[in-house]
């Protein structure tokens, strides 16, 4: 499924080293669904792939108020939906 989202915000989420894991910090999209017939009523999350280098490229706000296109595979639960995919820009890159 190739959904439409507005970025809404860019959040960085740091997780100290505990039993649970090591340390990592998670650079994640604020999305808006802008799906014109069903859009999500929560506002999800994208968490940027550090591997493709989306960190790098958009950590830093650039994508804040622009529509982007994710390729989304899996839709994760918990307090705050995110989604699990692939970023696809206007150009479809």
């Amino acid at each position: 499924m190739i959904g439409q989202f507005k970025v809404v915000d860019t959040v960085k989420r740091h997780y100290d080293k505990s039993d649970r894991g090591p340390e990592q910090t998670f650079f994640q999209l604020c999305l808006l669904d802008e799906d014109p017939v069903a859009p999500m009523r929560m506002m999800p999350r994208y968490t940027l792939d550090k591997e493709q280098g989306e960190v790098e490229k958009f950590s830093g706000g650039q994508l804040n108020g622009k529509s982007v296109k994710i390729e989304v595979r899996e839709i994760g639960k918990g307090q705050t939906p995110s989604l699990i995919g692939r970023l696809l820009l206007n150009n479809g890159k």
